[in-house]
């Protein structure tokens, strides 16, 4: 009998997960002490900062600050939501989750079954490019364009021949039914029956991070088709153009690496650049930026570079692309291209070089495009009007407000307009401005400073996961009245109130990000106390948790015994020194000598 509850799956797939092994399926790992390193998959470096626990089930890189358990991981290197990481561990690992929190078997089946006809079509679409007569055309276009057999097949490209039911008839050998074909976009209903629908064109395979075929682009070969010359799989439950990158599965690493994605139009303007060595290029399938598409790259990075076509189109999709990624905290950057060209173009004539140069001198968009609203509106003070609030959907889109702030004060000063009137605008502007799908904007939250998760209270809390029967002696020495950190007294206090739940799992749900990465580094690089020394580990942890408490005591009662002296208060000067005397007989008795802590 598998678990029944969501939280009891989450510990059992946990439990039964090796995080080495899983880790060491993506990097390679070495051993070092009770620990495992390498190199940091989610940044580049040249010296192992990633540190692996396997002791208490989790991974930190000292380098780039990721951590996490094994979930994290998968999330993190994946790109996957909690959910999507539950189910695909629980597979591996053989836990049977909640029949609740999975979704219908019948919808289950059906999905596996459009995602095995996709798959049997990718590959009929391949043999046809690389093996078929009629591919030939195909194969001459390739070699024309500059594409090369190797990135032709990396990306698994295909050829549908001529002809209206070569691929119908292939499914049908092989005992598909027409109707999932038809589901899934491949076939159309005719008067006479099912046919093909795409015919006589290149064809690029739409994959997700799990390389499954969701649906096809395809070009057409022949001038005089009258159809459009790109059509693409119509939207349906397995291909969502509004969430679908083209050559996200193939860019996700080099993206994870360096932080930043390269967003470009069409198929040929991600191959073209791939070629010629330059990673990290993706395109929206048939449609324009979308808030899906900023979702799922906000999973890898932080930073996107938006190379359009440089003609009026394009310019539209710059804009667009700013409003889109600021909404979901991705920075926008911007490149722009000589007249006419496209990355395709511009890399077949320059080269790939050239081209990632320029990705290197990218500029942010809202700065770009304020510099060319200016240029175009000259001292018109109308035209300089109409500028400003050209970008107003832009800035409104903002949800960080520290950026947000340094937008506006820059726009002010370049327009020559008030810094105060400006933000009255854009408040007028986001009052007025529909809601978007989605949740509510969220206020940049910087960083809490270290002080308020003070090392000793990390490392007491990192000797209890070790050792939990010291949860009793923490209790009964009544040190968590002393601890700064509310957040980690109050962890520690649930801990107690429920000592059979595993302290992993508690961490693991921890929201706040990063103190949930504080937790993970220390348990990542505190070696494990013996267990014969352990009372006596926390017993000094303690002693020092309440030094430092009564030192700031001693310090805030010297503050108010010179106030006291100054106002003449005499009574109450003797009894703030007779209480100081007593926190001074306690604070020897610890034995402890303690920094100055900022009070």
């Amino acid at each position: 009998m598998g678990p029944t509850s969501r939280d009891d799956a989450v510990e059992e797939v946990r439990a039964r997960t090796d995080i080495v092994a899983l880790i060491g399926r993506y990097l390679k790992l070495k051993k070092v002490g009770s620990r495992y390193v390498g190199l940091c998959p989610f940044h580049a470096e040249k010296t192992p900062s990633f540190s692996v626990n396997p002791q208490r089930g989790f991974f930190h890189c000292f380098g780039c600050k990721a951590s996490g358990d094994v979930f994290s991981f998968v999330m993190r290197m994946e790109g996957k939501t909690f959910p999507e990481a539950l189910e695909d561990l629980a597979e591996k690992a053989g836990v049977s989750l909640p029949a609740h929190k999975r979704a219908d078997p019948q919808v289950r089946e059906q999905r596996r079954r459009g995602l095995d006809l996709l798959e049997l079509a990718c590959a009929f679409y391949e043999r046809c490019l690389w093996t078929s007569g009629a591919g030939e055309q195909a194969r001459r276009y390739l070699r024309e364009r500059g594409l090369g057999e190797d990135i032709a097949r990396r990306f698994r490209l295909g050829f549908a021949p001529p002809g209206w039911q070569n691929l119908q008839e292939h499914l049908q050998a092989a005992g598909a039914p027409p109707a999932d074909a038809i589901g899934v976009g491949l076939l159309l209903q005719g008067r006479s029956g099912p046919y093909d629908f795409f015919r006589n064109r290149l064809i690029f395979p739409v994959v997700d991070l799990d390389d499954r075929v969701h649906g096809f682009g395809g070009r057409k070969m022949d001038p005089d088709d009258p159809g459009g010359k790109y059509i693409n799989s119509s939207q349906g439950p397995l291909y969502d153009k509004s969430r679908v990158l083209y050559g996200l599965a193939q860019a996700r690493a080099d993206i994870q690496r360096s932080g930043r994605v390269v967003l470009v139009e069409g198929y040929f303007d991600v191959l073209i650049p791939t070629a010629h060595g330059v990673e990290g290029v993706v395109a929206s399938s048939g449609t324009a930026l979308t808030q899906g598409h900023a979702q799922v790259l906000k999973r890898f990075c932080d930073r996107a570079i938006t190379v359009f076509d440089a003609d009026a189109a394009g310019a539209k999709a710059t804009y667009r692309a700013a409003e889109v990624l600021l909404e979901q905290d991705i920075s926008p950057y911007l490149v722009t291209l000589p007249a006419g060209q496209d990355p395709d173009s511009f890399v077949r004539g320059q080269g790939g070089e050239a081209f990632a140069d320029l990705i290197e001198q990218s500029r942010p968009s809202v700065e770009v495009l304020a510099g060319e609203l200016l240029a175009e509106a000259g001292a018109d003070v109308e035209a300089r009007t109409r500028a400003v609030r050209k970008l107003m959907p832009i800035l409104t889109a903002c949800r960080d407000r520290v950026r947000r702030s340094a937008y506006l004060r820059s726009l002010a000063e370049r327009f020559r307009i008030d810094e105060r009137e400006l933000r009255l605008a854009l408040q007028e502007s986001r009052s007025a401005a529909p809601r978007p799908d989605g949740p509510p904007p969220r206020e940049l939250r910087s960083e809490p400073p270290d002080e308020i998760w003070p090392e000793d209270e990390l490392y007491c809390l990192a000797l209890v996961v070790q050792h939990p029967h010291l949860l009793v002696e923490l209790e009964r020495s009544g040190a968590l009245v002393s601890f700064r950190a509310v957040v980690l007294r109050r962890l520690l206090e649930e801990m107690i109130r429920d000592p059979d739940s595993s302290p992993e799992a508690r961490i693991a749900q921890i929201e706040d990000g990063a103190l949930k990465t504080r937790l993970s580094a220390t348990l990542v690089k505190e070696q494990e106390v013996p267990a014969g020394r352990a009372d006596e580990a926390l017993a000094g942890c303690v002693r020092k948790i309440r030094a430092v408490r009564l030192r700031a005591q001693e310090r805030d009662l010297q503050e108010r015994i010179a106030r006291a002296a100054e106002a003449g208060q005499e009574e109450e000067l003797r009894s703030l020194q007779r209480t100081k005397l007593s926190v001074a007989k306690e604070l020897k008795a610890l034995g402890v000598a303690v920094k100055t802590v900022a009070g």
